[in-house]
């Protein structure tokens, strides 16, 4: 692709050492980067529909990194679907998308539907769907910001402001769901909120001296380890409220269990601002649909 390129103005970092080739990088925020040449191609998909398989070819902007660095586990590459210009879902102009992650240890697919065949989703359903607005931010205006309310721990709300959640004016704050990300990010205030109230549920002590920066982890009492695996060990529910909707999470979404070392771990983490980012591993067996006409999310859990 050339400079002049309408797409390569539309990478934040880029550069133009010679007319005909546009040199890019890119930074993920779970400190993924990827460097190397921006280029247009023709892609054909391929698109089942009443009258049966039909195939669109069209020209899309991508990146070929030379140089990859951070999480993309061998991965060929990585799909955009934010609101950027440079995303697939912006490039094709796609206004309806969902997705079913399976979860992490299984080896089933998950899958990605576009446009019209995110009608009917939910048939793989198991639970009601939820659905609650999406926010933007002209300071972030790729994210998909969301109306977070709260958390709940055990039977117990957590006494946390909405205001810890809320997107100001001048872009900071907020709460985005992510599907790159791994982990679910809070900021620290609230994650020590969170994880004092597992504590005192659990009654466990830490494995790590309680240091977030480590994980949090807390150690599985001996009987357990000798009797039984810590899965099967009781944690308290832990449930994300929504303007509109209450997401009562499985245990697998946010514990992980590590057997091998005897203890118990969240799949939370410091977000190291006032951010807060909604992670992959929470939306596992979760059928999420985006729709950007109506600027709403909806949740179900599912048969991913």
């Amino acid at each position: 692709m050339r400079c002049a390129g309408t797409l390569c103005s539309d990478i934040l970092h880029h550069s133009c050492e010679r007319p005909d080739t546009c040199t890019y990088r890119y930074n993920y925020g779970d400190g993924t980067m990827t460097v190397g040449v921006y280029a247009t191609e023709r892609f054909t998909f391929a698109s089942s529909g009443g009258g049966g398989l039909t195939t669109t070819t069209v020209p899309l902007g991508f990146g070929c990194g030379s140089v990859n660095v951070g999480s993309l586990n061998n991965g060929s590459g990585i799909v955009g679907f934010g609101r950027n210009p440079l995303s697939l879902v912006s490039q094709l102009s796609i206004r309806r998308f969902s997705y079913c992650l399976t979860s992490y240890a299984s080896r089933r697919q998950s899958t990605l539907l576009f446009g019209s065949l995110s009608d009917g989703v939910y048939g793989d359903a198991t639970g009601r769907v939820q659905t609650t607005p999406l926010l933007q931010s002209p300071q972030n205006p790729t994210f998909y910001y969301v109306h977070f309310t709260g958390l709940t721990v055990g039977a117990r709300r957590l006494r946390i402001p909405e205001s810890a959640f809320a997107l100001r004016p001048d872009g900071s704050g907020g709460v985005i769901v992510d599907s790159g990300t791994a982990l679910t990010l809070l900021p620290a205030a609230v994650l020590a909120e969170v994880v004092r109230a597992f504590r005192q549920q659990l009654r466990l002590p830490f494995a790590n001296g309680g240091n977030p920066e480590d994980g949090v982890c807390f150690l599985v009492p001996a009987a357990w380890r000798r009797s039984s695996s810590t899965s099967q060990m009781p944690v308290p529910r832990m449930v994300l409220h929504f303007q509109g909707a209450d997401l009562d999470l499985p245990r697998r979404n946010y514990v992980l269990d590590d057997h091998r070392r005897g203890r118990l771990c969240l799949l939370l983490a410091d977000s190291g601002d006032d951010g807060s980012t909604i992670g992959n591993l929470v939306q596992q067996d979760m059928r999420v649909l985006y729709d950007l006409e109506a600027e709403t999310l909806s949740i179900a859990p599912a048969r991913c």
